[in-house]
């Protein structure tokens, strides 16, 4: 009887992990999971946006040969031939305003904690000049006039945007 007393005590002390042991862990996992998960959906949200300023790099390059090639500018994304148009991520668009003598190109968001992206080319005195890579505050309940309000404002006030 004494002997199976000391074999159930010795089996009990190896039969697995306490409640308490497990809970410390799974503890500690959520910790860390908490922690690392907004940096990694960060990293995600970035590798996303390098799309737009890759795409919108490229059209605002394209727009400047295609005027020193045409002595014009282009009216669509075809005559850039750039595609797509339209990703998961971003809708890509050129506009055209007379009073600016040149093109902006957008990249707008479709997820919301992502930045869009634009750029300007355009005529000053009479020379061919590109303005830089810029973010754009564009809100997702109402892009129509945030995309309106942003180009006003590129035509009236190109300067701030070119360097």
């Amino acid at each position: 009887m004494f002997e199976y007393l000391v074999c159930k005590r010795a089996s009990r002390n190896v039969d697995g992990f306490t409640l308490i042991e497990t809970l410390v862990t799974v503890s500690i996992i959520g910790l860390l999971s908490a922690i690392a998960l907004p940096s990694f959906m960060g990293q995600i949200n970035q590798a996303r946006e390098t799309e737009a300023k890759l795409a919108v790099s490229s059209l605002k390059k394209s727009q400047y040969i295609f005027y020193l090639e045409n002595n014009k500018f282009s009216e669509s994304l075809d005559e850039l031939d750039f595609s797509p148009r339209n990703t998961e991520n971003y809708l890509y668009l050129v506009q055209n305003y007379a009073s600016l003598n040149g093109r902006i190109h957008l990249a707008l968001s479709k997820k919301k904690g992502m930045i869009s992206f634009g750029s300007v080319v355009h005529l000053k005195d009479g020379h061919l000049e590109e303005c830089g890579l810029f973010p754009l505050e564009i809100s997702l309940e109402h892009p129509h006039i945030e995309i309106l309000r942003f180009i006003f404002d590129a035509v009236e006030n190109y300067e701030q945007y070119c360097y």
